[in-house]
């Protein structure tokens, strides 16, 4: 089960939050114009940056970031 470190964050924030260590999800409005041409299950799930109110910050795991501890990266 994945967690969020913090969540419902606002924008002012995210300058914060940088570096491959972290997910960012961004949270806000589903249904505007720029939105257009996104599928129903992803305007569900998050939205678009540029709409963004809040943001949820997640520790990334998997496969990719073993392979980048390894190399040293």
């Amino acid at each position: 089960m994945v967690t969020a470190i913090f969540s419902n964050l606002p924008m002012s924030f995210r300058s914060f939050w940088r570096g491959s260590q972290y997910r960012i999800v961004y949270r806000g409005p589903r249904n505007t114009l720029l939105d257009r041409g996104r599928s129903p299950i992803s305007r569900q799930s998050t939205c678009l940056k540029a709409n963004a109110v809040t943001f949820s910050v997640y520790r990334r795991t998997g496969f990719l970031n073993g392979i980048k501890h390894l190399r040293g990266a």
